[in-house]
């Protein structure tokens, strides 16, 4: 399976909560997770995490403002979910559920590359669908 990393190494600032999403913002960065996401504890599996959704308005809140400080190293996506991982052994879990090209929203983050080229834009990239972009073009 191929995967898209992206490098955050920073400690997360502050969570919003919007009507469709909730947004995990970082000082380089912002995560939108707009369908339901998973917080996977240490050692356990996303079947055993607690479900969120900002539609539903369903998971335990004061659990994901634990989060506040804890750095995360990245982001990984793939064709089964992106992943964020945070240095205390915690996961951020959205499933690639195939219904819709935007269960994930991510701003910033962009790759050294693309900073050199665009300085002044703001980098957008769509989970599941960038990915998918993304591993068509580079042919896998």
């Amino acid at each position: 399976m191929d995967d898209w990393a992206i490098p955050i190494q920073r400690p997360l600032v502050s969570i919003e909560l919007e009507l469709a999403s909730i947004r995990f913002c970082f000082a380089i960065g912002v995560i939108a997770m707009n369908d339901d996401f998973a917080l996977v504890d240490k050692g356990k599996s996303f079947e055993d995490a607690e479900v969120y959704s900002a539609w539903e308005k369903k998971g335990d809140l004061n659990r994901l403002w634990s989060l506040i400080d804890v750095s995360c190293p990245r982001l990984v996506m793939n064709m089964v979910s992106l992943c964020v991982a945070f240095d205390d052994g915690r996961i951020l879990e959205c499933k690639n559920t195939n219904t819709v090209p935007e269960q994930v929203n991510i701003w910033g983050f962009e790759e050294p590359e693309a900073r050199q080229e665009f300085p002044d834009s703001e980098f957008l990239t769509n989970y599941p669908n960038d990915y998918l972009i993304r591993m068509r073009l580079s042919g896998r």
